[in-house]
């Protein structure tokens, strides 16, 4: 149950097309601007949906569900 929270999901599995050979999807990382390639599914709570939602692109481009980023904006995230 949530309460006084959001949560919000991100999955590049949903969107990932092949193209020229190569694998690509929706989700980009934002250091490099490249495509993220991952089949993990990830899901973020936080105390506003947008926050939410952003930060599920910060865990899937870095692979880490403990990201400092989470902590800094009360939030927890989910790697499946």
């Amino acid at each position: 149950e949530l309460r006084a929270e959001a949560l919000a999901t991100s999955a590049c599995c949903f969107s990932a097309r092949t193209i020229d050979g190569r694998r690509v999807s929706t989700l980009l990382d934002g250091r490099s601007g490249e495509p993220l390639d991952t089949n993990a599914s990830i899901s973020v709570f936080a105390p506003e949906c947008v926050l939410a939602d952003a930060l599920t692109k910060v865990v899937a481009a870095t692979g880490n569900p403990d990201h400092p980023a989470l902590a800094t904006a009360g939030a927890r995230a989910l790697i499946m």
